[in-house]
């Protein structure tokens, strides 16, 4: 399913479907075709605002779950617990939300305990995390509004490498083969080379092993591979399926071929009487077996593949 968004857009992220409503597609229709604006994601007792410019996110701003970014600092080990106290008490002013984030760090430097290098780096790391959360919503509401200008920002974010962590790390990974199994029979077809992909969504060696291993394979097979385990193998595929680099191709119809046609004729003639009575049994019972004929014949041809 191709996700178009246009100047106000609106959309359902549905667990059941989730493959056709994960709010990955947003940002990639985003991406392709070069879009501005705000994406607000409600998911209940969260709101989030994703800035976009020219289809980059360059900003998430409030309510997303996320460290504040005093415990993110203390986290990479930029400053300790007591810096961190030290740091609250100077925060005498009242604010809240992105001010209060701007006043502890402007403190923090102030006080010779962060670089401006060291806070740049921690805010850009807040806004991938709270990016990451939203990357793992099954269920929610989203907008897209091009009429809402972005707000500036130096954090550019590199979506696919942000995408691949978050399903990666996500704790209900586990999903995505339960998600894939419809599709199981499909063959993978690939969008671009292998090694073009690995880059664009920095993935280890032993996901790009799996990405080798797709074009004109079944869904299945790499599902039961051990190339990795079924969830992180199940990731992979999503990836490329978000970004329009894998299409699962549908198997071919069943259909009679000119012989098996020409068969079903020459059986229907021979069946057919003068008796009206039994001509139609016959005649349904020769074409019902042409046709399974014709379908195992099929197979046969499918699995010789």
């Amino acid at each position: 399913m191709k996700e178009v968004l246009s100047t106000n857009t609106f959309g359902r992220i549905e667990p059941e479907r989730l493959l056709d409503t994960h709010l990955a597609r947003v940002f990639f229709a985003a991406k392709k075709q070069g879009r501005s604006g705000v994406l607000t994601v409600d998911e209940g007792e969260l709101t989030m605002h994703v800035h976009v410019t020219d289809g980059v996110v360059t900003y998430v701003d409030r309510g997303a779950l996320a460290e504040t970014l005093g415990r993110l600092l203390m986290r990479q080990g930029v400053i300790d617990r007591e810096e961190y106290g030290l740091i609250l008490e100077q925060m005498t002013e009242p604010g809240d939300g992105d001010a209060e984030v701007r006043r502890f760090g402007e403190v923090a430097i102030q006080l010779g305990m962060l670089t401006e290098e060291e806070l740049d780096e921690a805010l850009r790391a807040q806004v991938v995390s709270k990016l990451q959360h939203c990357l793992t919503l099954d269920e929610g509401l989203w907008r897209f509004d091009g009429s809402h200008p972005p707000a500036p920002s130096r954090f550019p974010v590199a979506f696919e490498p942000t995408l691949r962590a978050a399903l990666m790390e996500d704790p209900q990974s586990y999903r995505w083969p339960g998600l894939l199994v419809a599709k199981r029979t499909r063959k993978m077809r690939l969008g671009a080379e292998p090694e073009a992909i690995a880059e664009r969504f920095a993935l280890t060696d032993e996901e790009l092993r799996v990405v080798r291993a797709m074009d004109g394979r079944p869904l299945a097979d790499l599902l039961a591979s051990r190339l990795l385990p079924p969830e992180e193998a199940g990731v992979v595929v999503v990836l490329l399926l978000f970004a329009e680099l894998l299409d699962l191709e549908k198997p071919a119809s069943l259909r009679l071929d000119r012989k098996k046609t020409a068969e079903v004729r020459s059986r229907l003639r021979h069946h057919r009487a003068p008796s009206v009575g039994g001509a139609e049994e016959l005649d349904a019972v020769s074409l019902a077996i042409a046709v399974r004929e014709a379908h195992e014949a099929q197979l046969e041809r499918e699995r010789q593949e």
